[in-house]
């Protein structure tokens, strides 16, 4: 820009030494316009410059030496082959993911009762008969057993409904022992429950069966009867 500047005072000194003919208002007026673009352009030029100069200064100061996060983290890193045997034990707690915190394998089923019971026998086993959910299919529809695929921790539900002015009693079973009872008397169908949760191990049988003496008429009639269990969690 300083060249420019003074091949312009150069030009206009000549111009004004030879008093040259075609020095007119014209040529006047183009100098006058170059003139003002120059000054517009050096102010422009001095603006950016500035500008310029602090993001190189920025740019100095980061490119300054300086550690990573990693490289920090290396350096506080201790050999865990000299550590107390608490602390070890503590590193190993936190790294050591929770069994509950990766769900096991799905195993649930869900079955109704559609078929009425006028006459029982003794511990006779209930057919939940209707399959609405048997993910896994631990669930046999045909003899109303569960059978345990693998062991763990189950919860199971069984809910017994009997006919109008009747009642009956059935238990939940796991191979030939009781778990749980549950009841449903006179006079309008109510409704009994049982629940249980239990731990099998593999190949035991969860069923429910009449309990023995104790009334004879199950209602089946509008799935109101349901017979249902899942894994809570797997050894």
């Amino acid at each position: 820009m300083v060249v420019v500047k003074v091949l312009l005072v150069i030009t206009l000194y000549m111009l004004s030494a030879c008093n040259c003919s075609f020095l007119n208002s014209e040529l006047a007026e183009r100098l006058d316009k170059l003139e003002a673009l120059y000054e517009r352009y050096e102010n422009l030029i001095s603006k950016n410059s500035n500008e310029l100069q602090g993001l190189l200064e920025k740019a100095r100061a980061k490119a300054q030496p300086m550690k990573t996060e990693d490289e920090n983290q290396d350096e506080q890193e201790v050999n865990t082959d000299v550590q107390p045997a608490n602390n070890v034990n503590k590193r190993q707690i936190l790294t050591t993911a929770s069994p509950l915190s990766h769900p096991s394998t799905p195993l649930v089923f869900h079955a109704t009762l559609t078929n009425s019971y006028s006459i029982m026998s003794p511990k006779q086993t209930i057919v939940y008969n209707t399959v609405i959910t048997n993910v896994g299919n631990a669930y046999d529809s045909n003899f109303g057993v569960f059978k345990a695929p693998f062991s763990g921790l189950y919860e199971f539900i069984a809910t017994i409904s009997a006919y109008t002015n009747y009642y009956v009693d059935v238990e939940m079973v796991l191979n030939n022992r009781m778990l749980c009872r549950a009841h449903a008397g006179a006079p309008n169908m109510d409704i009994g429950m049982c629940v249980s949760m239990v731990h099998l191990n593999t190949g035991d049988d969860v069923f429910v069966r009449h309990y023995n003496g104790r009334g004879t008429y199950i209602y089946g009639g509008y799935r109101y009867p349901s017979f249902s269990g899942h894994l809570i969690v797997k050894d």
